[in-house]
């Protein structure tokens, strides 16, 4: 499963404008998004942020308590 497609951006000027227009596609075909320009990475299927918000042992807000 690709984490990156150079066409697509959570910090473009289309995604901006209509943003759920993307997430049916974002589900099919890249449910883990990495936007490198702010090293952050963006999940689209509800059953992943579910279990990134629930499984502390697995996944951690350390690093943007950092950032913060």
């Amino acid at each position: 499963m690709p984490l990156t497609n150079p066409r697509f951006s959570v910090l473009s000027e289309d995604y901006a404008a209509a943003p759920y227009r993307s997430f049916a596609w974002l589900r099919e075909q890249v449910p883990v998004h990495y936007e490198p320009a702010i090293d952050s990475y963006f999940l689209s299927r509800h059953r992943d942020v579910k279990r990134v918000l629930t499984d502390h042992e697995a996944f951690t807000t350390e690093t943007l308590q950092v950032r913060a």
